[in-house]
């Protein structure tokens, strides 16, 4: 059985894993809401959202950390895959339609970045989960 992350698409996974945990996952499960409402730029909500959205986050991580079971197996996870590019799709969609600000640029190119490797994977399985 070869190295899990040794292939394209566990690069990609645990690019996202570790960049959405310590750039969004953790801090909106801890920061204070104020600075978090000020940090995003959202004027109402509570804390409690911010918690909610954190808790769906560290949830889409769990998701895609399954992949790695299959990924060491030789198996294609297709459900984390289109799970990847509807969810990264639909907010760098949602970001940019709404007019991606300074702020938010960046997230929507990180966004925009992993969408693409995961249709470029999900175009040519045979060469996402083979070895680098």
């Amino acid at each position: 059985m070869e190295p899990t992350f040794m292939s394209f698409l566990a690069i990609v996974l645990a690019v996202k894993i570790l960049v959405t945990a310590v750039f969004m996952a953790i801090p909106f499960l801890t920061f204070p809401a104020k600075r978090l409402a000020e940090r995003i730029g959202v004027t109402g909500g509570g804390g409690v959202f911010f918690r909610l959205y954190g808790v769906a986050l560290t949830a889409l991580l769990a998701g895609y950390g399954s992949a790695f079971p299959l990924l060491a197996k030789q198996e294609f996870p297709w459900g984390v895959v289109v799970m990847g590019i509807i969810s990264n799709g639909g907010a760098a969609a949602i970001l940019l339609g709404a007019g991606a600000r300074r702020k938010t640029a960046p997230v929507a190119l990180f966004l925009l970045a992993i969408t693409a490797a995961l249709i470029a994977a999900a175009i040519n399985p045979a060469w996402a989960i083979g070895t680098l």
